[in-house]
């Protein structure tokens, strides 16, 4: 229960405060960040399509149904986050999956919306808008984020 308040306080953090919350940060804090939030996306946007591959593969027994439909699913985060630990830069990258935060939220807010039958943006917009803020949020941190000591080999 410890974990899942620091990672809330951390990304409430970072929503409020962005740098000083990431400059205070520990080195280890956070590290698995890209890989909830992706999944919190996944979670949050893509259920049914993941539903509807599943009984595709289960209606046809093809594999490339469930690839497709995975990929599909998954394409979005992992773009953004490639393009977001490019723009960090090798030695920042370990707080991409930080910036997914926007993303996640402007997503599954518009999600819900179109859950509930409430007036939303349209198929792709909440991705795009997601991406670019996502890409804003990566670019406005990094000065604040301390780089990376290289390891040294023993």
């Amino acid at each position: 229960m410890a974990r899942v308040e620091r990672a809330l306080s951390r990304w409430g953090g970072a929503l409020l405060a962005p740098r000083r919350t990431v400059a205070a940060l520990s080195p280890g804090e956070g590290l698995r960040d890209g890989l909830v939030l992706g999944s919190l996306y996944v979670l949050g946007t893509s259920v049914y399509p993941m539903t509807v591959a599943i009984a595709t593969v289960i209606a046809t027994g093809s594999l490339v149904a469930l690839a497709s439909g995975v990929a599909r699913v998954l394409l979005t985060p992992i773009v953004v986050l490639v393009v977001v630990e490019t723009l960090l830069g090798a030695q920042r990258s370990y707080r991409g999956g930080l910036t997914l935060l926007p993303m996640v939220l402007v997503t599954v807010l518009a999600h819900l919306l179109a859950v509930l039958q409430l007036p939303t943006l349209a198929r792709f917009w909440p991705d795009v808008i997601g991406a670019g803020l996502t890409v804003a949020f990566a670019l406005w941190i990094r000065p604040a984020i301390p780089p990376e000591q290289p390891q040294e080999s023993t």
